[in-house]
């Protein structure tokens, strides 16, 4: 009984010293069931339980609504998850797929679409007789040639140029074979270069001996016999000379008018059967047709390139021939129009 006396005065006292405290009513008329109380001035444990959530993520309270259930973190309250998922959409990427549009390189592969080098000595790759050209760029001739009868005459390339020294004695007459640097040619082309006939003795002198010639010949390299056409410029038995020749089988016709020196640029162009040659001084703007050839004997496969030779039997010392080529220039043709354009 007096336990119960001293417990009721205690609590006499507590209320009167609190003064104005007052149960939380949470808007139902009844206590809240959290057993907390709260001053009508402040908030007790230092939080505001009508408080919501700051956008910063963390609340603002203590992780609790009012019907005593945890509050998202600073989530969307329709969600209760993440606006995302807390990392970047794309990573820079469309947002579509969340991956590179492409691999991040070029779209090709960052190289050259060939090789990087020439596909052959300084002219494009077409796919057609014009790769054949050479410009005789650097210092050796290129492999793609052939040299026949190499041990009658000196090769050289250099400054742009081809340089075929006859040494020995080497005729292109009747079936007598002379010094020629070829490429197998199959079907119609033009071939052209410009060709000075020089001395190999002094390089600043037109050729000056008998038959010391050189330009471009298009022969049959299967033959029995000596089938061939060509044009060349030198001198032959009796003057500085454009001359043009036609062999068949061993039978030469050659025909060597006048020529104001031992330069010129020089033509060769087969259509099918026909063979027609051209000449101009070096730098002329038009051709001159020097011969026509029906030549129906002739396969559809020949050496084609420039010709040297020089007759040299029965004459004092060596041959004195330099021919220089500027280049070999093979293009398409399309008919016999083609051939002097």
């Amino acid at each position: 009984m007096l336990r119960s006396l001293l417990l009721l005065f205690l609590l006499t006292a507590v209320v009167a010293c609190g003064g104005e405290d007052e149960v939380e009513d949470f808007g139902d008329g009844s206590p809240s069931d959290s057993g907390i109380r709260r001053d009508t001035g402040t908030a007790d444990l230092g939080f505001d339980l009508d408080a919501a959530p700051s956008d910063s993520g963390v609340p603002f309270d203590a992780g609790f609504d009012d019907a005593g259930q945890p509050v998202d973190v600073g989530f969307p309250p329709d969600s209760g998850t993440p606006a995302d998922s807390g990392q970047p959409v794309d990573v820079g990427f469309p947002p579509d797929s969340g991956t590179p549009t492409d691999s991040g390189p070029p779209t090709d592969s960052g190289t050259p679409n060939d090789s990087g080098a020439p596909t052959d000595v300084g002219f494009p790759d077409s796919g057609t007789v014009a790769d054949l050209s050479d410009d005789f760029a650097g210092n050796n001739l290129n492999g793609a040639w052939s040299v026949f009868h190499p041990e009658l005459l000196n090769v050289a390339v250099s400054g742009g140029s081809l340089r075929m020294s006859v040494i020995q004695h080497a005729l292109w007459f009747q079936n007598d074979e002379g010094t020629l640097i070829y490429k197998n040619v199959t079907g119609d082309f033009k071939l052209t270069s410009a060709v000075q006939a020089r001395r190999t003795t002094n390089s600043n002198l037109a050729a000056d001996r008998y038959v010391h010639l050189g330009g471009l010949m298009a022969r049959d390299g299967n033959s029995a016999s000596e089938n061939y056409v060509f044009i060349v410029v030198g001198y032959d038995e009796n003057d500085l000379s454009v001359e043009t020749k036609t062999t068949v089988n061993g039978n030469s016709t050659f025909v060597g008018p006048s020529w104001p020196s031992g330069d010129a640029e020089l033509r060769l162009c087969r259509v099918g059967n026909t063979f027609v040659v051209y000449k101009r001084a070096i730098g002329a703007g038009s051709w001159t047709e020097a011969a026509r050839w029906d030549r129906p004997d002739l396969p559809a496969t020949l050496q084609v390139g420039p010709n040297a030779y020089a007759f040299a039997t029965g004459m004092p010392g060596a041959p004195d021939l330099t021919v220089n080529f500027d280049a070999a220039v093979f293009a398409p043709v399309s008919g016999l129009a083609d051939c002097a354009n």
